[in-house]
């Protein structure tokens, strides 16, 4: 999926949220996709790249720069900071099909592999819905919530079991989707996903360079993580999908 230029505005709006594009914000744009559709060498990537990230640091928040930047990153060979854009570009456009194509292709990628365990497992399959988009799931139950409402109000004036199982069932799915939901947020507000983008970092048992490392090599670009303490300077604390945790640089993983 590339965007040109025309769409930018467009794309600005349909990637919410996000701040209005400035008509130098579109030129810098069109530049830059130009510039990385045309680019052969990693020079010429890199321009592109640039121009990407100047957007984004005007405080613009758009899914369609950071799709962009995160295929502009894959193609350099940068597999972690491609993972790290495609994922937030997903944050701004939910359930983009492209997006979640890219992100799955990445983790197969990924050289660092991790069990998970056998409970959690069994949790995504029973409740598959955790699994999909934030705003599917914000969206899903206000919609059944709504519905929920109708159906109540329609029975007032026909009592008839229809409508009460379809009471019931809406309000059960509205439920379990905002529960889900909330799970979430309160997870990332707690324990934000991360993005190992460093070639490769060893992960200590604790926060200083002389400590023991947790695993036996070092892990690499493209590993998720959630940052579990953030505190202490220039060492983060984060987690593993495997529940195991550990001290790495700062500069080694960035927030998605």
């Amino acid at each position: 999926m590339r965007i040109t230029a025309p769409l930018l505005l467009a794309a600005i709006a349909l990637g919410a949220p996000a701040a209005p594009a400035s008509p130098d914000q579109a030129a810098l744009f069109s530049e830059a996709t130009r510039i990385a559709r045309d680019a052969r060498t990693k020079e010429e990537l890199a321009e592109a790249i640039a121009r990407y990230e100047r957007i984004l640091a005007t405080g613009l928040r758009n899914g369609y720069v950071e799709y962009n930047l995160g295929n502009a990153y894959f193609r350099t060979g940068d597999a972690g900071r491609a993972l790290l854009h495609w994922r937030r570009a997903e944050r701004l456009l939910p359930g983009d099909p492209q997006i979640a194509r890219n992100i799955d292709f990445a983790r197969t990628r990924a050289l660092d592999k991790f069990e998970t365990e056998s409970a959690a497992d069994v949790l995504a399959v029973v409740c598959f819905w955790h699994a999909w988009p934030l705003e599917t799931r914000w969206h899903g139950a206000l919609l059944f919530f709504t519905c929920l409402w109708a159906c109540l109000a329609l029975r007032l004036r026909r009592r008839v079991w229809t409508l009460t199982a379809g009471a019931c069932a809406c309000g059960i799915v509205a439920c379990a989707l905002g529960v889900s939901a909330g799970v979430t947020m309160r997870r990332d507000a707690l324990a934000p996903p991360a993005v190992i983008t460093a070639e490769q970092t060893v992960v200590r048992q604790g926060n200083y360079e002389e400590s023991e490392p947790v695993f036996t090599g070092p892990v690499h670009s493209g590993t998720e993580v959630l940052i579990i303490d953030d505190t202490r300077g220039p060492w983060v604390r984060v987690e593993f999908p495997n529940k195991k945790d550990g001290w790495v640089r700062r500069e080694t993983v960035e927030r998605i």
